[in-house]
């Protein structure tokens, strides 16, 4: 029986991070400096990546090929079956890029990595250098956080901007902490395991979480739009989307406390279908009060 490409096993580096950390962002960035390799990005919800519509050659179904060899695919099925999708290519992509889900604890997807044709290469975890001292002391988010660090290979600050000195992760990781404002694709390849992961799990689901969701098809008010996002209930942890005014699509970005309200092309925003939200709150938030909350936004 042939080895799948000739034995070749292709390096996955899984990129974590709790909900609104930054890991949309430096995906994009990395995608923007792939420098001539066969990257294969593997998201969530592959429209969230907002990628420079001039970088993008074509896009079909759950499919986004770029101009510059890359290709991002939704993990629509799970990462078993996206992985699967991939081995189905008569040639190998030089690396694979995973965007876990903001709850997923790294070391329990790892195994997935190693599965035939593929050798987890290493964790990226994303931090928020503002939040995470909060994070670190949610009751709701602490395990899941702590879980994350614990795992990484790398730990990239984001949002530094926002902060006076870096946060100290001491007694949290074991390690390397770099800035994620200056970083380049290269290092997130470079990073090397510090660890053997050993336990697995198929399932990325968000139960202990509060999630609903919102259709907002009719053109919105931008200032009173903004306006309802602020007044948002404060269990809100995480808050993403697309929405349109009628000339104009906008991103909703929500993370605690902060909610913004971007302009952005409509060829990335997609088609009406798309425009909507996805919100996540902790369980002290009822399902009904979350959807109320929603609700609120398309008054």
């Amino acid at each position: 029986m042939a080895l799948l490409w000739d034995g070749t096993r292709v390096p996955v580096t899984l990129i974590g991070g709790i909900l609104g950390s930054g890991k949309t962002t430096l995906l994009n960035r990395l995608l923007a400096d792939a420098g001539g390799r066969r990257l294969v990005v593997l998201v969530n919800d592959v429209g969230d990546l907002a990628i420079d519509a001039t970088l993008i050659s074509s896009v079909r179904d759950d499919v986004i090929e770029l101009t510059n060899g890359c290709v991002c695919c939704s993990m629509t099925d799970g990462l078993g079956e996206a992985l699967e999708t991939i081995r189905q290519s008569p040639l190998p992509p030089d690396h694979v890029l995973v965007e876990l889900s903001g709850v997923a604890e790294p070391h329990r997807v790892a195994p997935w990595a190693s599965t035939p044709g593929f050798r987890l290469d290493a964790i990226v975890v994303c931090v928020d250098a503002e939040r995470i001292g909060h994070q670190l002391a949610d009751r709701w988010l602490a395990d899941t956080v702590r879980a994350q660090l614990r795992a990484a290979d790398l730990i990239v600050l984001t949002k530094t901007d926002l902060v006076d000195r870096p946060p100290s992760l001491l007694g949290h990781t074991t390690a390397p902490v770099l800035d994620g404002r200056s970083l380049g694709l290269e290092a997130i390849l470079q990073a090397e395991p510090i660890g053997v992961p050993v336990e697995f799990d198929e399932h990325l689901g968000t139960s202990r979480w509060t999630v609903s969701s919102i259709r907002l098809p009719d053109p919105i008010d931008p200032e009173r739009f903004a306006d309802r996002l602020a007044d948002l209930p404060v269990e809100l942890v995480r808050l993403k989307g697309f929405v349109s005014s009628g000339d104009q699509a906008w991103i909703v970005q929500g993370v605690g406390e902060r909610r913004t309200l971007l302009p952005i092309g409509a060829d990335i925003a997609g088609g009406a279908d798309r425009w909507g939200l996805v919100a996540i709150a902790t369980p002290d938030l009822t399902l009904a009060a979350l959807d109320d909350a929603l609700a609120a936004l398309a008054t």
